[in-house]
């Protein structure tokens, strides 16, 4: 467990920790200097506004063996960029095959909106070293935009 202001935070599963930023509570770090870096992008003329998880999309989905399992989904960031451009961004430290379901049905149903996922680090393909071919290869045709290493972004700002 970490601390943080005085209050015991439980870090989840996956590791993320939870941080909170302009009084918006993010469950993980990258989520929290993501919204740093929205917020440079906000005073620089980038970025018109942006939205910490505004909506939640229920998705009907039926599973390889006919049994019908419906998905809920709710993307990290709703982006809107200069022109009234919107985006949907997903900030992942890892993937999971549910991930790719998620984004596979947003697509499918939502197929003119605009998708990223970004990766605080530079993904490594293998079984080995991190993501699996399989699930690099099907993220690059589902999602519009795979952003790595936003880490290198958060550094060049002095976003910590």
């Amino acid at each position: 467990m970490a601390k943080m202001q005085g209050i015991k935070i439980r870090r989840s599963k996956f590791g993320n920790m939870p941080t909170n930023y302009r009084g918006i509570h993010f469950k993980s770090k990258l989520e929290a200097r993501t919204a740093m870096l929205l917020d440079r992008w906000l005073s620089l003329g980038i970025v018109q506004e942006w939205e910490y998880e505004p909506q939640a999309f229920n998705f009907e989905h039926t599973d390889k063996n006919g049994n019908r399992k419906d998905v809920k989904y709710v993307p990290d960031f709703r982006v809107v960029l200069q022109g009234n451009v919107d985006e949907w961004w997903e900030c992942k430290g890892m993937v999971s095959a549910y991930d790719l379901l998620k984004w596979e049905l947003f697509k499918k149903n939502k197929p003119d909106e605009f998708f990223a996922v970004l990766f605080a680090a530079k993904l490594r393909v293998g079984k080995r070293t991190g993501i699996s071919v399989f699930k690099f290869n099907k993220m690059h045709r589902v999602v519009d935009r795979v952003w790595q290493n936003v880490g290198q972004e958060f550094k060049k700002l002095n976003i910590k």
